[in-house]
């Protein structure tokens, strides 16, 4: 049954396990068990009701396991049907009537996990500069914004402006600076010089060669002549 989702399903019946006794979280519990066993229809059933009892809850209690459910799913990243949409809504929903106040104890950075916006772990760093998740969220997004530029440099052509990319890889290591050691930082530690690598090859390849060279010696041509070696894919492109 589980196949390559294996660690996932067995993910949500190891949560299921967890809260099937805890007080408030007993239908989320059901839910979890309900997806391991790929009752699809009944897990949706299942946690539309419990969005619906939560929200007959003091305001704070229902922040206080919105906070929890959404903490949940950060740290356990890889069991990826653990908030449905149901759930991802109404938390999504509770944290922005929380965070309209800008109150310091507000979760903009479970709300930037949430919903992806950048804004909210700026926000975040304004009440708590060494907040270790909103860092590592925004040098993530950094990277990421490089390595968009990057990924076509396999064909000689670089998408964006590498002043841009080079601003971006900057901001990134800025964020990256700032964190206590992790496993989060451990991982940004390859990723940023695995960009950064990339980016001053690709800078040296194109003033090494004018527009005219560019076709007669292609970037991985020049990056084997140079001993760099980047494992670049071959591109395939169908016809439509």
């Amino acid at each position: 049954m589980y196949y390559w989702n294996k660690d996932n399903f067995e993910g949500l019946l190891g949560i299921g396990n967890s809260f099937k006794e805890e007080d408030g979280f007993e239908l989320f519990a059901e839910y979890c068990f309900l997806k391991e066993k790929g009752l699809k229809k009944q897990a949706v059933k299942v946690i539309k009701g419990y969005v619906s009892d939560l929200k007959k809850l003091d305001f704070n209690k229902q922040r206080d396991v919105c906070v929890r459910l959404a903490e949940l799913a950060f740290w356990n990243s890889d069991i990826h049907q653990l908030l449905s949409y149901p759930l991802q809504v109404y938390i999504t929903d509770t944290f922005s009537s929380w965070c309209t106040n800008e109150a310091p104890d507000a979760p903009y950075t479970l709300l930037g996990y949430m919903t992806g916006e950048r804004d909210c772990f700026l926000q975040a760093l304004q009440f708590n500069p060494n907040d270790q998740i909103a860092l590592y969220r925004l040098a993530i997004s950094a990277i990421d914004n490089v390595d968009y530029q990057l990924h076509h440099v396999s064909e000689s052509l670089f998408l964006g402006d590498e002043s841009n990319a080079l601003s971006q890889l900057a901001e990134a290591k800025s964020f990256f600076n700032r964190m206590e050691d992790s496993k989060f930082k451990d991982f940004l530690t390859k990723e940023i010089k695995e960009s950064e690598s990339l980016l001053s090859d690709w800078m040296s390849y194109k003033d090494e060669l004018d527009s005219s060279d560019i076709d007669k010696l292609t970037f991985p041509r020049w990056c084997t002549l140079n001993e760099r070696n980047y494992g670049f894919s071959t591109p395939v492109y169908y016809d439509e």
